[in-house]
């Protein structure tokens, strides 16, 4: 008979002396472990790695943080980071929730992030804290069959605004230009639309895409694209050269005297709720070191040299 439901008064079924010996060392056992220490915790016993902590990376951000996390990994330089991918929009809630020990990002929190990490007036909590590990061009990217080599900043202003839409009009082979790039409230177009276009907008016919890995994809794709992205470029696709009112052709590998000698900037930031902890500063130390710039190189960007951790140079959020 089912135990639910029985009126007070009822006889119960006969237990067996085997039920009787089971609830006895179910007792037993229970009384035995009261005194008894809590079991470790994952990956905390004796001659266990500890768990490592965890950094999450947007898209971009991926490919470099996986070189520096293997370059952890050799070196024993820094404690080896999980890395957990997340979408760019919610990194900053991630990391706010405590959900991650920092994220790598191409971009700051917005305002309402900012108050959220700050406990929205209600629990006052650490800001956030921005440590500059790296700096990566936005780069103008066609395919490598195409015959345009630069652009002056006059067209290439002309064919983002979409007042000119032939490739023939900037010395490329006939056929409509069509635009990949990211969200309209990405950092990508947001330097754009500083930088190049002084405060207009992107023309109405641009194909929105999640990554500069993406982008560079559809570049590949298609001979008629111009692409707005960054990062390491795959084959098939290659960056134009921008050519200033001053004459002097830029490159986005190119250096000047301070910095990249080209307009089109990101940095990159570990950003972490407070201070950095120690095995944060471990990995943003690893990142800024010789190799870390190799590898920060390789995927298209260049070392943020000493910026002082936590203190890094920013521009305004957008």
């Amino acid at each position: 008979r089912p135990w639910i439901g029985l009126r007070s008064g009822a006889v119960l079924p006969r237990l067996t002396a085997r039920s009787l010996g089971l609830v006895f060392v179910l007792l037993l056992s229970a009384c035995s472990g009261a005194d008894s220490p809590p079991p470790d915790p994952v990956g905390g016993g004796e001659g266990e790695t500890p768990a490592p902590f965890v950094v999450g990376v947007d898209y971009d951000a991926e490919l470099v943080g996986q070189r520096w996390q293997i370059l952890a990994r050799e070196t024993g330089d820094a404690p080896v980071p999980a890395l957990r991918r997340l979408d760019s929009r919610l990194a900053m809630t991630e990391l706010i929730e405590g959900s991650v020990s920092a994220v790598l990002v191409h971009r700051r929190a917005s305002l309402p992030e900012e108050r959220h990490a700050e406990g929205d007036d209600i629990v006052p909590r650490p800001p956030l804290t921005y440590s500059r590990v790296a700096r990566v061009p936005v780069v103008l990217l066609v395919h490598e069959a195409s015959p345009v080599r630069e652009l002056s900043v006059a067209q290439a202003t002309q064919l983002l605004s979409g007042e000119i839409r032939q490739w023939e009009l900037v010395g490329g082979t006939p056929g409509g230009v069509v635009v990949y790039g990211r969200a309209r409230q990405s950092e990508v177009n947001r330097l754009i639309r500083t930088e190049l276009l002084g405060g207009s907008e992107l023309l109405g016919a641009l194909t929105v895409l999640p990554s500069d890995v993406a982008v560079s994809k559809a570049v590949a794709d298609h001979r008629e694209a111009l692409g707005l992205g960054g990062g390491e470029l795959p084959e098939g696709v290659r960056s134009v050269g921008l050519r200033g009112a001053d004459g002097r052709l830029r490159l986005p590998g190119g250096r000047a005297a301070e910095g990249l000698d080209w307009p089109l900037v990101r940095d990159l930031y570990v950003v972490t709720v407070g201070p950095p902890e120690a095995d944060v500063m471990a990995f943003v130390r690893l990142a800024r070191s010789a190799e870390g710039a190799r590898l920060a190189e390789l995927s298209g960007g260049r070392s943020a040299g000493d910026a002082p951790l936590g203190d890094a140079p920013v521009p305004e959020a957008p």
